[in-house]
């Protein structure tokens, strides 16, 4: 097939599309032209130049990736504005990781195992934890530049929409917020973003009928694509993995589904070669134990909020309209996919911190690549262009947030993690560092959980902001008290204490507190902060503390904490 033939080439193309299949149902053959007259199937001409073939596509998507990889390690390191919390949870795992440990089978995590892998292995390398979130971030992105070829040439024509979609999900992989209006440098939920890169690749894949027939590729792309969403975070592939069953079922990619099937029970059994079998039951004890909890913090609209609320509604009308121009467009077999994949995209939207949804670049790219030629092509363009537009805050926000990053020195930053020279690049905003702020209820409420606790009226305060300079005060309070090296079990939502501090390292806790009490069996001491992050946290650690029988005597009040130590025999 030659792509970028200009005006020609493309009515060519039209023509035959036009003689084709009008519904475009797609059998996996190889077909002369799109049907009915696919936009962008000849390449694309933008002001008198084309971007033409699979080559140049190649080129500029490298390109786009070089460029963003060396903007971002130009700068000695990321200096982060906002979501401390998060940061230390990254940190936490990452560096459990490069030792050895397992997520789920040596701490609590509903997070998967490819979520810190790449990171953790950075560092297992000698690059600290700065330097390895950036490294990894730019790995992904270029293990991702095969498969966005691919889809470029066999589903976008090879031209200038294909070379957009590529540098959409390339910067998403490799940005420094994680959506939304917020343009504060931040580690946070990077996973989410690896994810919908991915998840971008395969229900495109799955959307657009190939204009070729390669069963093998793209099983081996699906398979790969699903098996990374279930070991980065489970919710990406419990929303696309039924959408593939179905696009693949309805297109009779028969061989295409089983090369799918075999690549990624492959991944699967590599996975449990290397972790051993029980890492999937942990893997599910773990996702359930994190489904069932109480303290799990609301991400942010309820789900009936994601559909319908202010800031959603259009996005949701967007895309019911995009189904409905579809199939009156002779697009049935693509809407019926599409208004599959709907509840999928809504379910990670809403589970997500900040109900950023991430799928509206997606929408706009496929409706241009399936738009035909005449009135139903203008219906397609003006449903793309809307979704493009809803898109564009986020979108911008996230590719222009590498250009954000600022070069990490002592005049603006100060190390995050305290008293880790080795993993100094990674950096907090010396202002961000130094402010402190806690909210309290108004004099005459009554606060949510039972204040007292050991004949002490604990504070119904909660940590704002700067909570992480109050945790490694905690920290040097507690272990000057004369319990360095002691193992800490922390009744707040984010448990780390011991990377900010002498104080010893929790075996088999959770990161991220999720309920129950785990890591009990190897805590020496349970600290109670009187100004914790979640007030809740901390309420249901002491009252499953009291529930477990756990024999404790306090031994130490501080300014910040009340230290228990737990009585063992």
């Amino acid at each position: 097939m030659i792509f970028g033939q200009g005006s020609a080439a493309q009515s060519a193309a039209q023509a035959a599309g036009r003689q084709g299949d009008p519904r475009g149902a797609g059998t996996g053959q190889a077909r002369a032209g799109r049907a009915p007259g696919c936009g962008p199937a000849a390449g694309m001409r933008i002001a008198g130049t084309a971007l033409s073939g699979p080559a140049a596509l190649a080129a500029g998507l490298v390109a786009i990736w070089a460029a963003l990889t060396v903007v971002t390690l130009s700068n000695g390191g990321i200096t982060i504005d906002a979501h401390e919390g998060d940061a230390l949870h990254m940190a936490a795992i990452v560096l459990r990781m490069a030792e050895g440990e397992w997520p789920h089978l040596d701490f609590m995590t509903p997070i998967g195992v490819g979520a810190m892998a790449p990171i953790a292995g950075f560092v297992s390398a000698g690059a600290g934890l700065g330097h390895a979130f950036l490294l990894s971030q730019a790995a992904v992105a270029a293990a991702l530049l095969p498969a966005l070829w691919w889809v470029g040439v066999t589903r976008l024509g090879g031209g200038w929409l294909a070379l957009g979609f590529g540098a959409l999900a390339i910067s998403l992989c490799m940005a420094l917020v994680y959506g939304g209006a917020d343009t504060d440098v931040s580690v946070s939920m990077h996973y989410n973003r690896w994810a919908w890169a991915v998840a971008w690749v395969l229900l495109l894949a799955l959307l657009i009928p190939a204009d070729r027939s390669a069963p093998r590729l793209d099983g081996a792309m699906i398979g790969a694509g699903l098996a990374s969403l279930a070991l980065i975070k489970i919710t990406y592939f419990a929303a696309v993995a039924p959408v593939a069953l179905l696009a693949l079922v309805l297109h009779r990619q028969r061989q295409t589904l089983v090369w799918a099937a075999a690549i990624g029970l492959a991944v699967a059994g590599v996975v449990t070669a290397l972790a051993g079998p029980g890492f999937w039951p942990a893997y599910l004890g773990d996702l359930a134990a994190v489904a069932a909890s109480e303290t799990r913090a609301q991400p942010g609209l309820g789900f009936t909020g994601t559909l319908a609320a202010p800031t959603h509604l259009a996005a949701t009308l967007t895309l019911l309209g995009a189904v409905a121009v579809l199939r009156r467009t002779g697009r049935e077999t693509e809407g019926l996919i599409l208004l599959a994949a709907a509840p999928g995209l809504v379910l990670i939207t809403w589970q997500n911190f900040g109900n950023d949804p991430q799928w509206l670049p997606l929408l706009a790219v496929a409706l241009l690549a399936l738009r035909p030629a005449g009135h139903g092509g203008q219906a397609c363009l003006s449903v793309a262009l809307v979704a493009g537009a809803l898109a564009l805050p986020s979108t911008s926000n996230l590719a222009s947030s590498i250009a954000r990053l600022e070069r990490a020195g002592p005049d603006t930053s100060a190390p995050f993690l305290h008293g880790r020279p080795d993993h100094a690049d990674l950096r907090v905003g010396t202002e961000r560092r130094q402010t402190v702020l806690q909210r309290e209820p108004s004099p005459g409420f009554a606060p949510d959980v039972d204040p007292t606790f050991w004949g002490t009226e604990l504070p119904a305060c909660q940590m704002v902001a700067g909570g992480m300079r109050v945790l490694a005060t905690m920290a040097d309070e507690v272990a000057a008290a004369g319990f360095a090296g002691r193992a800490a079990l922390l009744a707040d939502q984010i448990q780390p204490i011991w990377l900010m501090g002498d104080l010893g390292r929790l075996e088999g806790g959770a990161p991220w507190y999720y309920g129950g009490l785990p890591g009990l069996a190897s805590a020496e001491i349970v600290i109670v902060p009187l100004c914790p992050m979640r007030t809740a946290a901390r309420q249901q650690v002491i009252d499953a503390l009291a529930t477990s029988g756990t024999r404790v005597r306090e031994a130490f009040r501080g300014r910040h904490a009340i230290v228990l130590e737990i009585v063992r025999g």
